[in-house]
């Protein structure tokens, strides 16, 4: 069925829905910190850090993993998304069919050729003696969830499609509960190992795949396979749309995995272990920024498939502001209390750890200014010059780390500074031009509207966490969540007397009414 009039969208567009939606990702993604935190500091402080850099190792190569689903899966929720906003239920299924046979052929090659690299892992990465068949299983186990999940996606949009993400967060929170659950039965009822935490990742992810899978199914019947569906010419725009993605796909993995690939050959253990807690909360933020912008995509999608451009282009400044706000209240008094937060959790020996702080947390101001580009250059189908560029500017971080680590000895303070002064250019001479172009929006509004108002609560934060610390430095936990807690209290001011727009106070408070009712249930 096609749609009689163009202007109307059966895929919702609502403010308040994103930003439930929004805020119920990242909510679920804090969970997961948390639990993330607790298990780094009890692993180091009872495993050898030989042992320990077997896990982020690992962790690192699978994170290339992704790229191989993204050039088949890159563009189905994109499609899906657009075509049943246009109210074209057989095209939503005609996009499905097309996709899964070579989804589940591809997946049975991948299989076979990831069981065959596992057997041989200590032949392409650095793995300390005594550790190789820990090694083997944690990537065949990683190998096999991946695939499950790939072969499945595309019966799992169906979340974006209603923009039920409250759904999809509460599975999220319930895998991370059983994540938990296995995990402490493995680390106190059996013994103190690494292995434990890839064995509970995988059998919380499996489940929640399975579960993802059958209630997307629910929400939009449409999303089924039929054989007679099956279109060459959809396959094809699918998989030139997912090419794109997956360069940036491959751009987020060399992000991730990079670094510590490259410490893993050029450094040492204690280099790869700093700088892989220095960045765990650089990651978790970025990941919890991710799960938070999906809700906004089908919007955004909606608003492209209908004309709506103004509004896509008030949703690009408005989407930046609100990135930098919530990412700076974690960055901020991050950076001020690195050293005290690297000394309360792991101790000296990695000192270093609280420098990769700092410079990660630094390109935050750059980065998430941009919240929206991603998004905005999916939903006008404009990801070549966004991907290519982004996969450019990876590649020239990659080669300032080898320098700085391979020849001039940097370490993990090396990496972190060559993560921050490439993407901190990249950003304001390549990104943010780009960003307003797709978007359709001026430099200066992007300042008045993104820039000056993202940034304001984040300056008066810092003068308070500054003064603080300058007045006596927290050595307890205590005192560092007291001194965090007091500086947030003046940020959140600054944000709502002098930041906020009329209709997002209304918002806020609209927010406070129903987590109140909620409370009173």
């Amino acid at each position: 069925m096609t749609m009689g009039d163009s202007t109307q969208s059966a895929v919702a567009i609502d403010r308040r829905l994103v930003y439930v939606n929004s805020a119920s990702s990242a909510a679920a993604r804090l969970l997961n910190v948390f639990v993330l935190v607790w298990m780094y500091q009890y692993l180091l402080e009872r495993i050898s850090s030989e042992e320990f850099a077997i896990y982020p190792v690992i962790v690192s190569v699978m994170a290339f993993a992704p790229l191989f689903s993204s050039l088949f899966t890159g563009g189905v929720s994109r499609y899906v998304v657009d075509a049943y906003a246009r109210r074209e239920t057989e095209q939503v299924t005609r996009l499905i069919s097309s996709l899964f046979p070579l989804l589940a052929v591809f997946g049975v090659v991948l299989l076979g050729l990831g069981f065959l690299f596992s057997w041989h892992i200590d032949h392409v990465l650095a793995i300390a003696p005594g550790q190789l068949w820990d090694a083997r299983i944690m990537m065949v186990l990683l190998i096999s969830s991946f695939l499950l999940t790939f072969i499945l996606l595309p019966f799992g949009v169906g979340f974006h499609v209603k923009q039920k993400f409250v759904y999809l967060n509460l599975i999220e929170v319930a895998r991370t509960v059983l994540r938990i659950v296995v995990l402490f039965v493995l680390l106190f009822g059996v013994s103190t190992r690494v292995l434990w935490v890839v064995v509970a990742t995988v059998c919380a992810e499996v489940a929640a795949t399975l579960l993802k899978t059958l209630v997307s199914r629910r929400l939009v019947p449409e999303l089924r396979f039929r054989p007679r569906l099956f279109d060459f010419k959809t396959a094809k725009k699918l998989l030139g749309f997912g090419f794109w993605t997956s360069i940036g796909q491959l751009v987020a993995m060399i992000h991730t995995s990079a670094a510590v690939i490259i410490l893993n050959q050029f450094g040492t253990s204690i280099d790869v272990t700093a700088y892989y807690i220095g960045s765990m909360i650089d990651r978790q933020i970025r990941t919890m920024t991710s799960m938070a912008v999906s809700p906004v995509q089908p919007a955004v999608t909606a608003m492209h498939a209908t004309g709506d451009l103004n509004r896509m282009g008030r949703a690009y400044l408005r989407g930046g502001r609100y990135a930098l706000w919530v990412t700076l209240l974690a960055a901020c008094p991050l950076s001020v209390y690195s050293q005290e937060f690297v000394q309360l959790y792991i101790g000296n020996t990695y000192a270093e750890t609280a420098i990769v702080i700092i410079l990660l947390m630094g390109t935050f101001p750059f980065i998430f200014s941009t919240f929206m580009l991603g998004p905005v250059a999916i939903a006008t189908a404009r990801v070549r010059v966004f991907f290519l560029g982004a996969f450019i500017t990876q590649v020239i971080c990659v080669g300032l780390m080898v320098a700085l680590v391979h020849w001039m000895e940097a370490g993990a303070v090396g990496v972190a500074f060559a993560i921050f002064v490439v993407h901190a250019t990249a950003n304001v001479v390549f990104f943010w031009p780009l960003g307003l172009t797709l978007a359709g929006e001026k430099l200066g509004r992007f300042l008045r509207q993104t820039i000056v108002p993202g940034l304001m609560p984040s300056l008066v934060g810092l003068v308070v966490w500054g003064g603080l610390k300058l007045h006596d430095a927290p050595d307890t936990w205590m005192e560092l969540g007291a001194y965090t807690a007091i500086g947030a209290l003046f940020y959140a001011a600054a944000l709502y007397v002098y930041c906020m727009e009329p209709h997002e106070k209304d918002d806020v408070a609209w927010g406070i009414r129903k987590v109140a009712g909620l409370c009173r249930l």
